[in-house]
């Protein structure tokens, strides 16, 4: 082993060991809900792409591209959105404990994100069904935008309810546009 270095790589191992200590307890969760979240969002990519039917040659990848779509949107909508969802709440907790106003941002993101799963739903059906009525997926949409407004609002109520909460700084309060 000797002119490799290994006998230096494992004592300053050794060393750093020793001397760790975790982050503290907002971060921890932070960082173990962003793993998860990836790891659901990658097996919900997996599984949409088991769900995909193959065509024998290239142009039945063209000619079926919807389909595909579909059933990849279908196969994978829920597991992306549940990552997605995870990775948010994590962040909105250590929001939280850092009193960040960014945290009411993020709760209304958790709410849109949590709808899209319908949108996403009415789009597979469209796609994997040409003919089939658009019904689901425009009232899907209608009532995502409803519950984007009604997001922004309860968040600018909390917001004004709680000013004492949050730490504020000059940009933070020009976002919400309060004087």
């Amino acid at each position: 082993m000797k002119g490799f270095g290994v006998d230096r790589m494992i004592r300053n191992y050794y060393q750093w060991m020793k001397e760790y200590s975790p982050p503290p307890l907002p971060v921890q969760i932070s960082n173990f809900s962003v793993i998860v979240g990836t790891l659901c969002i990658i097996v919900g990519a997996y599984l949409g792409t088991t769900k995909i039917p193959i065509p024998p040659d290239i142009s039945g990848w063209l000619s079926d591209f919807p389909l595909i779509a579909g059933q990849f949107i279908r196969g994978s909508m829920d597991l992306i959105i549940v990552g997605i969802c995870v990775t948010l709440s994590g962040r909105t907790i250590h929001l939280y404990f850092e009193r960040d106003i960014k945290l009411l941002r993020n709760a209304a993101l958790i709410v849109l994100v949590g709808w899209s799963r319908w949108i996403l739903d009415g789009t597979s059906e469209v796609l994997i069904d040409p003919g089939r009525s658009y019904d689901k997926l425009i009232f899907s949409i209608v009532i995502g935008i409803l519950i984007g407004i009604a997001s922004a609002l309860v968040i600018l109520i909390v917001y004004r309810s709680s000013t004492k909460f949050f730490k504020e700084t000059e940009e933070q309060i020009e976002e919400f546009g309060e004087g």
